[in-house]
C-alpha cells in the first residue's frame, strides 16, 4: 500500500513545498492548516505519519501528538515535529510527548522525506507485554491500563511513564540501564538519549507522590525498582 503522510502546518508555502516533496517520492499527502482539522481527518483516516510544525493557530503540536497517541484510532500513527526550537530540552518534551522524531527549522526536504522513509521501513514497536498479577505482589502494572493508582488515587501518567514502570516493576530487583529502556521501549529510529529517559523519570517519580522512592537512580548506570509500603495498582475505565 502507499504510506500516507498527514502534513500539519499553518504556514502554505511550507506545506505544500513538503507535500509536493512527498508526492514526488511517491508517498501520499494530506494537508491541514490547523491543529483541529489535523485531529478530525487523522480520527477519519488514521495516517501512517504525521508531520507537524510545533507551533499552531489552535493548539501546539505537542498537545496534538498528545491527542493522537491517547486516541485508539491513531494511538499507532508515527509523528515527527519540525520547529526552529530544536534545544535538547525542547526535544526532551517533544518525546515525552509520545513523538518518534524531531527535525529543526531550517531543514531541507530531502532530509524530511528520508527520515519518513527510515520511519516507515520500521515496523511500529509494541509496548512491552501487561505484567501478571502474581497474588504475592503488591504491585501490578499493565502499561495498557488507563490509570496508575497510588494507595488509590489516580496519577496521571504519559502512555511512555507507564512503560517505563512496568517495565522497571517486571525487573524489579535489578538494575535496568537507561540504554536498555531506550532499546526496549522506543523505537530503533527516535532520537532519544540517556537525558530523554532522566526527564520521563523525573515526572514519573513527581507523579507517584509517596510511593517516588520504588525508583532507585543507580549512578552511572540507570534505574532500579524496589517495593515499597504504598501500593501501586491500575484501574480500567469502564
Amino acid at each position: 500500500m502507499t504510506p500516507r503522510v498527514l502534513v500539519v502546518d499553518t504556514d502554505p508555502e511550507s506545506r505544500s513545498s513538503l507535500v509536493n516533496k512527498l508526492s514526488e517520492n511517491h508517498i501520499d499527502a494530506v494537508e491541514a492548516a490547523s491543529g483541529r482539522v489535523a485531529f478530525e481527518l487523522a480520527c477519519e483516516d488514521a495516517p501512517d505519519i504525521v508531520v507537524t510544525e510545533l507551533f499552531l493557530e489552535d493548539i501546539t503540536g505537542l498537545n496534538l501528538c498528545r491527542r493522537l497517541r491517547e486516541d485508539s484510532r491513531t494511538s499507532a500513527t508515527a509523528m515527527v515535529v519540525v520547529s526552529h526550537y530544536a534545544d535538547e530540552m525542547d526535544r526532551i518534551i517533544a518525546f515525552e510527548a509520545g513523538i518518534d522524531d524531531f527535525v529543526s527549522k531550517p531543514f531541507s526536504a530531502n532530509e524530511v522525506i528520508a527520515r519518513i522513509k527510515s520511519i516507515l521501513r520500521c515496523p511500529r514497536q509494541a509496548a512491552p507485554e501487561p505484567l501478571g498479577t502474581e497474588a504475592t505482589r503488591s504491585e501490578t502494572l499493565d502499561p495498557a491500563a488507563t490509570q496508575i493508582l497510588v494507595c488509590g488515587s489516580a496519577v496521571d501518567a504519559t502512555p511512555r511513564e507507564r512503560q517505563i514502570l512496568a517495565e522497571l516493576i517486571r525487573q524489579e530487583g535489578r538494575v535496568v540501564p537507561r540504554e536498555e529502556l531506550i532499546e526496549r521501549l522506543w523505537p530503533p529510529y527516535a532520537r532519544v538519549t540517556p537525558r530523554t529517559v532522566d526527564a520521563h523519570i523525573k515526572s514519573l517519580r513527581r507523579k507517584l507522590g509517596s510511593a517516588r522512592s520504588c525508583i532507585r537512580t543507580i549512578h552511572g548506570i540507570g534505574y532500579l525498582y524496589e517495593p515499597t509500603d504504598a501500593r501501586i495498582e491500575t484501574s480500567r475505565d469502564v
